[in-house]
């Protein structure tokens, strides 16, 4: 919606900290960085650990969490 900022995905959380809703961590590390900004569209697969780092500006996003399918 505004602003933009570089997406870390991937890698492995450094620190590791299960919150109770989330697993959190202090960072990301071997993780893959891309740029994103206003517009742009982003799908985080499950259990992929996510950061957002470099923001530039006020950054606002929607996000949605959809629950995952039963097998």
């Amino acid at each position: 919606m505004a602003g933009g900022c570089t997406l870390i995905t991937g890698g492995t959380l450094t620190e590791p900290k299960d919150n109770g809703a989330n697993v959190g961590g202090t960072g990301i590390t071997g993780g893959s960085s891309r740029k994103v900004a206003k517009g742009d569209y982003i799908m985080v697969r499950p259990n992929t650990p996510h950061q957002y780092a470099d923001v530039q500006g006020e950054l606002a996003m929607v996000t949605l969490h959809m629950p995952m399918a039963a097998p």
